[in-house]
């Protein structure tokens, strides 16, 4: 997109200088089309675009009205989705209220600075880094007016920061509390590096070789000592609960499963249901041959895991409706105690008994008497 504005849209020549807006409003769409986080991101470049790049009310109106057919044109797809096959153009707005202003900031802390994922992979950091970004962050905008005299560096520098608020401002308010996560700041993750770019630019080069020395090595301790040091000595932590900055979330999508699956694969169990949404992670680790047997335990409804259509869908492959087969596993996980204390007040529970021979550490099977 930053080739389409440079190339096309600041064209002398007309028709490039339209098929470059044209161009724009599509890509714009496309990401919206994929994930309607990319909304904020869309408008904050139409602020910043209005704010610091000015072009008249005539040429912006103009320009507007091309990146609009583009944008236009990239909802095709949605538009056919709704129409032919009925599936809804906008969705509703989500009945949970959006995380607080506190919560949001510290998740994007904890993402900046790569806590959150660490805690999902490890537990915890062993060395935090959050409170050492926002200190970082602290530096580059007291130093920048001090280290910068270019007007060029000034805006795009100020037009970064415009951009960044704008974009927070909008994930923060669209996106309800439970889907709070570092998925959703991978755009500011990207720009933030730039940020740093442009802070830089103009240091002479020993200093800049010092700080961004400093900065790389700051990066590979924590890599270090929070992720490959913790994780070579086991296949991660299994837990429901481990602080991700405003929130707690859990860490079974980031641990390795690769030798419970593998425990499982040498049963002869006719069935292995999974306890957990997490089914996918045990269906794809299984050999092509064996992926028949592994199924869903309940209903998404009755796991209180939430249905939609689209739900629906995705999870019908693991669904099984019938008679419990003669031979089947029950997989939980050992802590998730809410899923274990469902599965104990089933009119099947007395059939069952711990599997000891298949369980490992971290994971709890059943298997029927």
């Amino acid at each position: 997109m930053i080739w389409i504005y440079v190339r096309l849209c600041q064209s002398q020549k007309p028709y490039i200088n339209k098929i470059g807006w044209i161009l724009t409003g599509f890509l714009l769409s496309l990401g919206v089309w994929n994930h309607v986080i990319f909304l904020p991101s869309a408008v904050s470049l139409v602020i910043c675009y209005a704010i610091f790049m000015w072009p008249g009310f005539r040429r912006f109106l103009i320009n507007g009205i091309f990146c609009l057919l583009g944008f236009l044109i990239g909802l095709v797809p949605r538009f056919i989705s709704a129409l032919v096959f009925g599936n809804v153009l906008f969705q509703k707005r989500p009945a949970i209220p959006p995380a607080s202003l506190k919560t949001s900031l510290l998740n994007l802390l904890y993402t900046l600075s790569g806590d959150g994922l660490y805690a999902r992979f490890s537990g915890k950091s062993i060395i935090p880094f959050a409170w050492g970004i926002l200190g970082i962050v602290i530096v580059i905008l007291v130093t920048f007016c001090f280290l910068k005299d270019g007007k060029k560096e000034k805006k795009l520098f100020w037009g970064i920061w415009v951009f960044l608020v704008f974009n927070f401002i909008g994930i923060w308010r669209i996106t309800p509390f439970g889907s709070m996560g570092s998925r959703l700041w991978l755009i500011p993750v990207w720009i933030f590096p730039v940020l740093l770019v442009v802070w830089m630019t103009d240091l002479h080069a020993w200093k800049w070789r010092i700080i961004g020395g400093i900065m790389i090595f700051i990066n590979l301790m924590l890599l270090v000592v929070n992720y490959y040091i913790p994780n070579s000595r086991s296949n991660g932590v299994i837990s429901p609960s481990v602080y991700v900055g405003g929130k707690y979330d859990n860490t079974w999508d980031y641990y390795d499963h690769r030798q419970v699956v593998e425990k499982l694969a040498q049963t002869d169990a006719e069935s292995v249901f999974i306890s957990n949404i997490n089914v996918f992670t045990f269906y794809y680790l299984m050999p092509k041959e064996q992926r028949h047997r592994i199924k869903l335990l309940w209903s998404l409804e009755q796991g209180g895991m939430g249905s939609t259509p689209e739900k629906q869908q995705l999870y019908s492959r693991f669904s099984y409706k019938g008679p419990i087969p003669k031979s089947a596993l029950f997989v939980f996980y050992d802590n998730d105690k809410d899923y274990l204390d469902h599965f104990s007040k089933q009119w099947y529970f007395p059939l069952t008994t711990p599997d000891n021979d298949t369980s490992l550490t971290g994971f709890k099977v059943f298997r029927l008497k």
